[in-house]
């Protein structure tokens, strides 16, 4: 299909893209005990794959199935095997970070109709957008306010929370989901991997109190943290 990279604004040949990472479908069918994938919404509806549409030139494909691969063999993989790993990042980790909220971002915008937000929103959102596509592009060495958070998850083995949802430990190991979220001390690009929420941020009054979680630009560690209530 020819059309404009919705990345590097490129008239090209456009490529089958996936929002979240095709290896994650890959790896949620092998795991499956069916060997298909389900519909969030539709449960008793099964699929062959993930979302994926004609968005990417190859350049640009390319450029994510790289940060992708990386991720997959250093983190993903070895996390599933070992959930008290501790790994060691580079830069990579930062372009993948930042390529899942770009997409989310992009994917979640072109979907819903934001008639209703304010101007200011709007404006908010395509700021983003663009300050993630110059990084990823290499027009900018920095995230600045858009800086990317990742958190491991595991099972949870007890907690004194009320009503929390039976399926919990369920969503948190294999649930996928793509959303812009917020409240009064930010707005957010939430991007549910299996075993890992990435959260980009928009706008957040919050960054000191989430340093811990803060993806570096040049590379650090990554290691689960134990949560006690």
């Amino acid at each position: 299909m020819h059309g404009v990279c919705k990345l590097c604004n490129q008239e090209a040949k456009l490529e089958l893209s996936h929002f979240i990472p095709k290896f994650i479908g890959q790896w949620l069918k092998k795991t499956s005990i069916t060997g298909y994938l389900r519909d969030g919404n539709q449960v008793s509806k099964r699929q062959q794959d993930i979302a994926k549409e004609y968005w990417l030139c190859g350049a640009c494909e390319d450029l994510f199935s790289t940060w992708e691969r990386t991720f997959s063999v250093k983190i993903f993989h070895p996390y599933m095997k070992n959930s008290s790993l501790v790994a060691v990042y580079g830069n990579w980790l930062s372009k993948f970070a930042a390529s899942l909220s770009w997409r989310t971002l992009t994917y979640v915008r072109s979907k819903n109709s934001h008639e209703t937000k304010p101007q200011e929103y709007l404006e908010m959102l395509a700021k983003a957008e663009e300050g993630l596509a110059n990084f990823l592009l290499g027009k900018s060495s920095n995230l600045y306010e858009f800086e990317q958070h990742i958190f491991p998850l595991d099972v949870i083995e007890s907690t004194n929370f009320d009503n929390l949802p039976t399926n919990i430990n369920r969503y948190f190991l294999r649930a996928i989901a793509m959303d812009i979220v917020g409240n009064s001390q930010g707005t957010y690009i939430y991007t549910k991997l299996p075993s890992f929420i990435v959260i980009g941020v928009i706008k957040s009054k919050q960054s000191k109190q989430m340093r811990s979680s803060r993806v570096a630009i040049s590379g650090g560690t990554i290691s689960p943290s134990e949560v006690v209530n």
